[in-house]
């Protein structure tokens, strides 16, 4: 790799975690009323995208397969709601 490429890289990148937290600091804190116009734009983005779709309707019948995480997660919700210690 171009070295002045490497530096440009390591003085750009961030963490996965980093990236989300920069992306979602303006809506951190706000109330649900206040989160509606940028869910709203969000949304009508995705449909814009799906309507160039061909196989749009098998677009949106296909599910991602939950995260390997997802049960040990919910069973630790479940576990927290229902007052057990997690």
């Amino acid at each position: 790799m171009d070295a002045a490429l490497a530096r440009f890289l390591a003085r750009h990148a961030v963490s996965e975690r980093e990236a989300v937290e920069r992306d979602v600091a303006e809506l951190r804190g706000l109330g649900p009323e206040a989160t509606w116009a940028p869910i709203d734009a969000v949304c009508r983005s995705a449909a814009d995208v799906l309507s160039m779709r061909p196989d749009r309707v098998d677009a949106l019948g296909q599910r991602d397969p939950p995260h390997p995480s997802y049960d040990a997660v919910v069973r630790r919700l479940r576990a927290v709601a229902a007052g057990e210690r997690a």
